[in-house]
């Protein structure tokens, strides 16, 4: 087994819910130059088969003001990979952050559930966030719509949402990136992001995603065909969120909106779907994941 040491990041507080990085531990009030033993450990296997043992360990040089901060020594990781992650607390989010070389349509995905776990690309870093004990496989989840140039603006973050598996394509195989969304196709998208393995198909796909939205208070009377605009997504993902101030200071605060340079959200424009993949992407990143 090759010995890697890898890094223990702070713990990042979002609002009231708190994700701590990999691996997951903060060491407060320990006297300078104390020993402290490993907290956890990865097995990892990448695609060729070579086994890595990753050892999480305090330097004792980095033993400043009764708080650890390891340097951080990174993993390389490629689509095919898998990532068992050990010694983790099961009643908190952890941060992972892997270097790769892949591009922003690869994801880490849970090996038990089949499904995605938070996760994205982005300057070469692939981070995600899980829960607990678990086992990874890196996997390109890109999707070719052929509507996406890769230089519009919101290409990166289309391939990135839809990777994940929170928004999918038409029957033409077509993305649509320009066309408006309706409560029903937002609230569905929020679902899965929350987990919630809704219906979503047939005559009354959009039932399930309705009576779910209503049950967390995300609406107060919208129809499910309703053309949703940039301000009611700014009130509908606070509350989904938890929070209980002002709503537009807060996306803007986090960076999940942006305007149009002048400083005008556009509030009252209707929202496009490419809009609503790019605040989605920020909404993992930024307080998701953190």
């Amino acid at each position: 087994m090759k010995k890697i040491l890898a890094s223990v990041l702070a713990i990042v507080l979002l609002g009231s819910m708190a994700v701590s990085s990999f691996a997951a531990v903060i060491y407060n009030n320990v006297p300078k130059g104390d020993v402290i033993s490993p907290k956890g450990t990865i097995a990892f296997e990448d695609a060729q088969g070579t086994e890595y043992d990753v050892v999480i360990t305090p330097d004792e040089e980095d033993l400043e003001d009764n708080t650890v901060a390891p340097k951080e020594e990174e993993i390389t990781v490629a689509a095919g990979d898998t990532i068992t992650v050990t010694g983790l607390p099961s009643d908190e989010p952890t941060k992972l952050v892997f270097a790769t070389e892949e591009g922003n349509g690869t994801v880490l995905v849970d090996t038990t559930t089949g499904k995605p776990v938070p996760s994205y690309v982005a300057d070469g870093k692939l981070v995600g966030v899980v829960t607990g004990d678990s086992q990874l496989k890196v996997v390109d989840n890109a999707t070719d719509f052929t509507d996406l140039t890769g230089e519009e603006w919101a290409d990166d973050a289309i391939t990135a949402v839809t990777a994940l598996g929170l928004m999918v394509g038409y029957e033409d195989g077509l993305f649509h990136p320009e066309r408006t969304l309706t409560a029903a196709q937002v609230f569905t998208t929020l679902s899965r992001l929350a987990g919630s393995d809704l219906v979503t198909t047939g005559d009354n796909w959009d039932a399930a995603p309705m009576a779910w939205a209503e049950a967390l208070g995300l609406t107060d009377g919208l129809n499910a065909d309703t053309t949703v605009t940039r301000q009611q997504l700014i009130d509908i993902l606070a509350k989904f969120a938890g929070v209980t101030g002002d709503a537009t200071e807060w996306v803007v605060a986090n960076g999940l909106f942006v305007g149009d340079g002048t400083g005008n959200l556009m509030a009252e424009d209707n929202l496009t779907r490419a809009q609503f993949a790019a605040v989605l992407l920020r909404y993992i990143q930024n307080i998701v994941i953190g």
